[in-house]
């Protein structure tokens, strides 16, 4: 993977590792850059936009998972050289690869979890009111406090699933704990 000069010298591979996270670092202020100029130029044009939200919901994740790509590939640089020094690093790849997994699933469930309480938040502001029906003034703010949780739930059984847990028992376990409360709510939703 690694040319032998950088394979097998210290300041070299080093050298290597600092270079992609630097390009890491380099790539995620660029990109928050441009996500910053294009908000400005759309909040200008179109104050109260749902556009707005989004990017704005999405600039310090995209920033942290760019981040953490760098920081992956600078330890994959890493433990790929053949010194003594870095000989401890040898077959705790997959490891590390796996805790980037669980770390990018959580940026992107929080990313969603927030963008999806701001989007209902700014319906409720701006859409709602002009509707003829209730069904959305009633609904939404339950609707606002459900939708967080249900995505953080997803979003740690997928990070379970990650680390080579098996959510299979996990999943049939809710499954028959909402069944139970269905049938003991069941009078009290028939009155």
């Amino acid at each position: 993977m690694l040319p032998d000069l950088i394979r097998e010298s210290n300041m070299w591979g080093v050298s290597l590792a600092v270079v992609v996270l630097v390009v890491a670092l380099i790539v995620a202020l660029g990109t928050r850059l441009v996500v910053n100029i294009l908000t400005r130029r759309i909040r200008t044009q179109n104050p109260g936009s749902l556009t707005i939200i989004l990017f704005e919901g999405v600039k310090n994740p995209v920033l942290a998972f760019i981040l953490s790509l760098g920081i992956l590939s600078g330890y994959m640089v890493l433990s790929n050289i053949n010194t003594e020094l870095f000989r401890p690093l040898d077959g705790s790849l997959n490891v590390a690869i796996m805790v980037w997994k669980v770390v990018a699933i959580i940026i992107f469930t929080v990313t969603v979890g927030h963008i999806g309480d701001k989007a209902i938040g700014w319906y409720l502001i701006n859409v709602a009111h002009k509707t003829d029906s209730q069904l959305d003034d009633t609904l939404l703010p339950t609707l606002r406090r459900i939708f967080p949780i249900t995505v953080y739930a997803t979003g740690s059984l997928v990070a379970i699933d990650a680390v080579g847990i098996s959510i299979s028992p996990i999943l049939a376990g809710l499954g028959i704990g909402g069944l139970a409360v269905a049938l003991a709510v069941q009078p009290t939703l028939s009155n």
